[in-house]
């Protein structure tokens, strides 16, 4: 009897820890109350059977028919089955690289403006007025050393404003401070104002008036031959040794 017995102590055949059922109980228990028993999914389109104490989890973590929002924050909610497309496919705050080839990773809804504003790829005219459309990529350089209305430094500090079209011009024919070989090809390098300085006073190949008055005009650099051994009006002292000098 003890063995039939529909009050006998029976522990829950699923195991949920409890082990103090009457057996008369015993079926209802697994069917309704059992943390253990065998249930559908909450959600009626997902086909699952799952533990009952595992159905929180489930929903919120595993049920591939559960609502869930946009990770990205696109405001948009769907089946978590259909995440992966959304994210991959729909969602405007997708990261996607930008379709024009510029190197950029940009969100999806940007992608208008990045074109417009930012992608290195797209078009640009000139800023300086010289009317060439260009890749902005090649903007830099081409205000920078190629465009004819860009504005140039004198590379010798004249402080005269001058423009691509006019460089070598100016760099060539009109700055004051440009160095040139000196004219008299004396091999010093002379800024162009300060020339006519450089042959009055510092040319070593610039001619000057014999001091001794002899009436000869003589490079600089040989004068002082001139005056000790040429000049015949240059001082000598006596070969003799009295002492005296004479022209």
């Amino acid at each position: 009897h003890l063995k039939v017995c529909p009050k006998r102590v029976i522990p829950c055949r699923l195991g949920c820890a409890i082990h103090d059922l009457w057996a008369k109980d015993q079926h209802e228990h697994e069917i309704t109350v059992c943390p253990r028993r065998l249930i559908r999914c909450d959600n009626k389109e997902c086909m699952d059977v799952i533990v009952a104490e595992e159905l929180s989890h489930h929903l919120q973590e595993q049920c591939l028919k559960r609502t869930v929002a946009c990770p990205n924050g696109c405001g948009k909610s769907f089946l978590f089955e259909y995440q992966s497309h959304h994210l991959e496919s729909v969602c405007l705050k997708r990261t996607v690289a930008c379709e024009h080839g510029c190197g950029e990773t940009i969100v999806f809804e940007t992608h208008k403006h990045h074109w417009e504003n930012d992608c290195a790829k797209r078009e640009v005219v000139c800023p300086l007025g010289c009317g060439t459309h260009l890749r902005a990529e090649f903007l830099p350089e081409h205000t920078g050393s190629q465009c004819h209305l860009r504005r140039i430094e004198c590379p010798w500090g004249c402080d005269v404003p001058y423009y691509g079209y006019n460089k070598d011009e100016h760099e060539n024919e009109l700055c004051e401070k440009r160095e040139l070989p000196c004219p008299m090809r004396c091999g010093a390098t002379v800024v162009f104002d300060q020339i006519p300085e450089h042959n009055k006073t510092d040319c070593p190949k610039r001619f000057v008036e014999c001091p001794n008055h002899c009436s000869t005009f003589i490079r600089a650099e040989d004068l002082e031959e001139h005056t000790t051994a040429v000049c015949p009006k240059r001082r000598a002292t006596c070969r003799l040794g009295c002492g005296e000098t004479m022209l």
